[in-house]
């Protein structure tokens, strides 16, 4: 984890009436934001291998060194979340019942960004376009031989690409609530 970044707050509070109600609210937020960096990438199909017309089938599993990468690869992470609520309470009828009318809301947002290899292309960048009816790819000697050799940042972005993730969730809740006891009974309370 290279850098780590976190807010957070909280506040609450409550007021008093002179007729006997209340406000009541309270928030919590958080911010984070994360930052995390690989210096190197594999490639490997699942299986571990790739059918060609010309070579077969062929074993495999690449890495790419920081080199060939040209950098760190970076990962971001950014999430937002709150939740306040609030409301007013009291008492009626000779403070025999209370009441209670509240709102809450919260809500969560998440965005990352993070370099992956694209598939497909980097598939075409090493073994060339496949036969769409037999499945297997129409690779070069000198595809082949890329396979071995270091490639430059250049060559890597041809099938490298940021990919994106975001998330977006909330809710909000509205309650009435009135409580207490109806009437005396000999074992106490009804209500």
């Amino acid at each position: 984890q290279t850098e780590y970044n976190r807010l957070g707050v909280f506040a609450s509070g409550v007021y008093n009436f002179e007729n006997g109600m209340q406000f009541y609210g309270q928030f919590l937020g958080t911010e984070m934001h994360n930052l995390t960096a690989s210096g190197t990438r594999f490639i490997q199909p699942s299986g571990g291998t790739v059918n060609t017309k010309d070579f077969g089938t062929v074993y495999f599993v690449r890495y790419l060194t920081p080199a060939e990468i040209g950098s760190p690869q970076k990962t971001e992470h950014h999430e937002t979340a709150y939740n306040f609520a609030g409301g007013l309470r009291g008492t009626f009828w000779d403070d025999k019942f209370d009441w209670d009318v509240g709102v809450a809301h919260s809500r969560f947002k998440y965005e990352s960004s993070f370099p992956w290899l694209v598939t497909d292309a980097t598939y075409k960048y090493f073994w060339g376009d496949r036969d769409p009816v037999t499945g297997k790819y129409n690779t070069t000697l000198d595809q082949l031989k890329n396979w071995m050799k270091p490639i430059t940042p250049d060559q890597y972005s041809q099938f490298a690409d940021t990919f994106h993730n975001t998330g977006d969730s909330q809710s909000t809740q509205f309650n009435v609530t009135v409580s207490g006891g109806l009437s005396e009974l000999p074992a106490g309370p009804l209500g």
